[in-house]
């Protein structure tokens, strides 16, 4: 599995998450941003397309759904989180009398961190949130019972750090991934690197409108590469 962005000639990028299966279903996903909850929903997708149980698979699609662009969501979430207008003023006032000493700079950088921590799109706070939606979600559906009677799925991946994440890690028990992290900086005991390149040269030949377009072509040609890529020799060279 690894997760890569591809960017063709015109500078229009894909962000993508590819599993190539040895024994099971390999999946192409579609992802916003590398960060930890679209990785996590990518590996929903994963353990989505390698189960065998229907009403667990229904679960589980359910779940993702509710995962699944819900920006709306946070930003209520959000708001309900701030601090009104009169509480928020309080907190700056007790902050500039209990942090009177400092330098103007100092302050005028306390103020701002406050102030960006109250505003919608807090990056760090958008994706916390999104992280406790996927974990308590998939926790309360008491999914992770049924998901120990499927195949365990051997995820063999890079060392980017989100992978390597306490919330993923968890999110990996309940889902019954195992990961196993390849070596740093060893991309060549990745087979699917092999299948992005091909992916790469058919993109090269083609032109791209825009990125619909360009996620469009990748769908349709993942499935085919992906086959074309055999993952025998590296079985025998590298799973003693």
């Amino acid at each position: 599995m690894e997760h890569v962005k591809i960017v063709n000639g015109n500078k229009i990028t894909s962000n993508l998450v590819g599993g190539q299966a040895i024994n099971g279903n390999s999946v192409l996903c579609l992802t916003k941003s590398s960060t930890a909850p679209e990785i996590a929903i990518s590996f929903m997708e994963i353990r989505l397309a390698n189960i065998t149980n229907k009403s667990t698979y229904n679960k589980l699609d359910q779940i993702l759904d509710e995962v699944t662009d819900i920006d709306d969501i946070i930003n209520d979430l959000m708001i309900e989180d701030n601090l009104s207008t009169k509480d928020f003023i309080a907190k700056i006032k007790r902050s500039l009398k209990r942090n009177k000493n400092d330098s103007t700079e100092k302050l005028a950088d306390k103020i701002r961190k406050n102030c960006k921590n109250q505003l919608l799109n807090n990056i760090t706070k958008r994706r916390n949130k999104h992280k406790k939606i996927i974990e308590v979600l998939l926790n309360e559906s008491k999914i992770k019972k049924e998901l120990k009677s499927e195949k365990p799925i051997k995820l063999i991946l890079d060392n980017f750090k989100p992978h390597s994440s306490k919330f993923i890690s968890r999110i990996c028990k309940i889902l019954n991934i195992d990961l196993i992290f390849l070596p740093t900086r060893s991309p060549h005991l990745n087979p699917i690197e092999q299948v992005w390149r091909l992916i790469k040269a058919e993109i090269r030949m083609l032109y791209i409108q825009n990125q619909a377009h360009l996620e469009q072509v990748i769908m349709k040609v993942f499935p085919e590469k992906v086959n074309e890529i055999s993952t025998d020799k590296w079985v025998e060279s590298y799973i003693k």
